[in-house]
C-alpha cells in the first residue's frame, strides 16, 4: 500500500473511531442533568404520574405525650401516599388528571378526585368523602368553574395560553439550571449505572444522574447556596420576561436588596449557622435522581429526603419521596369529552344541588 492510501486509510479509521465513540458517549452528570431539564422546554404534550409518599414519620415522645391527637395524625400520615396521574398538551391548553389520596391508621381512608381542564372551563368530580353530613347527592357530580373567573380571582387579566405554558417551562428550566449549575460537579453529582438504579419496568433510560447532599458535603452545600445559588436564583426571578408569570411578587429593587443581604453574610455568620444546624440535623439522604431516555428527556425524577432532627435529647425522624414519570412525550393525547352532569360554583354556594 502506497503512502497516500495508507494516510487516507488512517484518517478514515480515525474518523470512524470518533463517530463510534460519539454515538456511545455520555455527558458528564451535571451536563446531562442540565440538558435533560432544557429538553423539557420542548415538550408540547405528555402523560405523567407523580407519587408522594411519607416513608417515615416519628415525633418526639414529649410531643406525643403533651398532645395525644398528634399520635393519631402521625399514624394517618405514616405510609400515606398521594398520586397525581394524567396528561396534558400546550396547544390548545388542555389537561386531565386524577388525584388519589390514601391515609393509613385507625381512621384510614382514600379518595380519588378527577380533574379536567381546557382553556375555558375546569371540572372537578366530587368524590365520596367519609365526612358526617356531606351531601350524598353531590357525589359523582362535576363542579364546573369558569377559567375567566378563576383568572380574575388570581389577579390575572387573561387566561393562560400555550405561550404561557411554554414560558412557565422555560422559567422552571432557568431556575433549575442557574441554581444547580453553581454546585460543584465532583462533590454533588454522580452517575448511577442503569442496572443499579432500580428503575420501574416501564422506564427505559440511557443515563441516570444523582445529585446528593450528605453530612460530609453539607458545609460546602450551604456555602454554595448562600454565596452563589440563591443570588443566581434571584437573578432569574428578576428577569422582565417572567414578571407576568410571577405576578410581580418581587420587584427589581427587592431582588437587589435580597442579594445585598446575602452578600453581607460573613464567613463567621455562615460558620456559626452551620455549627448550630449540625447540632440538630442529621442527613440520612437528600437526593434528586434523574433518569434520562435516549432522546434526552427526563422520563423519571425522584426526590428523596430522610433526616433526623434532635433537640433536648429527643429525635424526630422525617422521610418522604416524590417520584415523577413522564411518557408519550410530544405524542397526540386523547382527552375525554367535557362532562354534562355538572354543577356551577354559584349553584353549589346557593345549595342548589
Amino acid at each position: 500500500m502506497n503512502k497516500k492510501w495508507m494516510k487516507s486509510t488512517l484518517v478514515l479509521l480515525f474518523a470512524m473511531t470518533l463517530v463510534i465513540a460519539g454515538c456511545g458517549q455520555k455527558e458528564s452528570p451535571a451536563a446531562a442533568s442540565k440538558t435533560a431539564m432544557q429538553k423539557m422546554t420542548e415538550m408540547k404534550s405528555y402523560g405523567f404520574e407523580t407519587t408522594v409518599k411519607v416513608n417515615d414519620l416519628q415525633l418526639p415522645p414529649s410531643l406525643l405525650q403533651s398532645d395525644p391527637s398528634s399520635a393519631m395524625i402521625v399514624q394517618m400520615l405514616k405510609n400515606a401516599s398521594l398520586s397525581v396521574s394524567g396528561k396534558m398538551q400546550n396547544e390548545p391548553v388542555q389537561a386531565e388528571m386524577d388525584l388519589d389520596v390514601k391515609l393509613e391508621g385507625d381512621m384510614s381512608f382514600s379518595f380519588k378526585l378527577p380533574i379536567m381542564m381546557n382553556s375555558e372551563k375546569m371540572y372537578m368530580k366530587v368524590p365520596s368523602l367519609p365526612i358526617p353530613g356531606f351531601p350524598a347527592e353531590l357525589t359523582g357530580k362535576f363542579i364546573e368553574m369558569d377559567m375567566k373567573e378563576l383568572a380574575k380571582e388570581a389577579g390575572q387579566d387573561i387566561l393562560p395560553t400555550a405561550k404561557d405554558v411554554e414560558l412557565m417551562n422555560k422559567f422552571y428550566n432557568d431556575v433549575y439550571t442557574s441554581f444547580v449549575a453553581k454546585f460543584d460537579e465532583k462533590t454533588f453529582f454522580s452517575d448511577v449505572a442503569v442496572k443499579d438504579a432500580k428503575l420501574p419496568g416501564d422506564i427505559q433510560a440511557k443515563q441516570v444522574v444523582k445529585f446528593s447532599i450528605t453530612n460530609e458535603n453539607v458545609d460546602q452545600a450551604a456555602n454554595t447556596l448562600v454565596k452563589d445559588a440563591l443570588p443566581a436564583l434571584l437573578d432569574v426571578v428578576a428577569k422582565a420576561e417572567y414578571s407576568k408569570l410571577l405576578g410581580g411578587e418581587m420587584t427589581a429593587a427587592e431582588v437587589e436588596k435580597a442579594k445585598k443581604e446575602l452578600k453581607a453574610l460573613t464567613e463567621g455568620d455562615l460558620k456559626k449557622g452551620l455549627e448550630e444546624m449540625k447540632k440538630v440535623l442529621k442527613i440520612n439522604d437528600i437526593s434528586f435522581t434523574t433518569a434520562i431516555d435516549k432522546d434526552g428527556y427526563p422520563v423519571l425524577t425522584s426526590f428523596v429526603i430522610n433526616v433526623d432532627l434532635t433537640q433536648e435529647g429527643e429525635t424526630m425522624k422525617i422521610g418522604a419521596q416524590i417520584d415523577t414519570k413522564l411518557k408519550d412525550i410530544n405524542k397526540k393525547q386523547q382527552f375525554k369529552p367535557a362532562p354534562t352532569d355538572t354543577i356551577t360554583m354559584q349553584e353549589l354556594e346557593a345549595g342548589n344541588f
